[in-house]
């Protein structure tokens, strides 16, 4: 992918639904297409059981490539520690087009 995700959008929460239980509200999320970023929405979930979400982000590597991993629920270990991630990115960023901070 040639550039970051745009800013997020506006999530309007209304209620959970009255028949999930332990539901949890996850903010929308930009989405990598192919050739362009897609929103994906906000909204309710059953709490998976044993699991945590993971917000979306950008990590800049040591090399300067930029890392974009996709939000997601993830498991617990075991032990009510979050399991660490499969390292695997969603999709990089090639470093001559990353943004610079300011």
């Amino acid at each position: 992918m040639p550039f970051p995700p745009p800013s997020a959008k506006v999530d309007v929460i209304g209620n959970p639904p009255k028949d999930m239980l332990d539901p949890v509200w996850v903010d929308g999320q930009w989405l990598w297409r192919g050739r362009a970023w897609v929103w994906e929405s906000g909204k309710w979930w059953a709490r998976p059981a044993a699991e945590y979400y993971a917000a979306p982000a950008i990590v800049r590597r040591a090399d300067g490539k930029l890392m974009w991993f996709a939000g997601s629920f993830r498991p617990f270990d075991g032990i009510g520690r979050a399991a660490p991630a499969a390292g695997l990115p969603s999709a990089e960023l090639p470093r001559e087009k990353a943004p610079q901070a300011p």
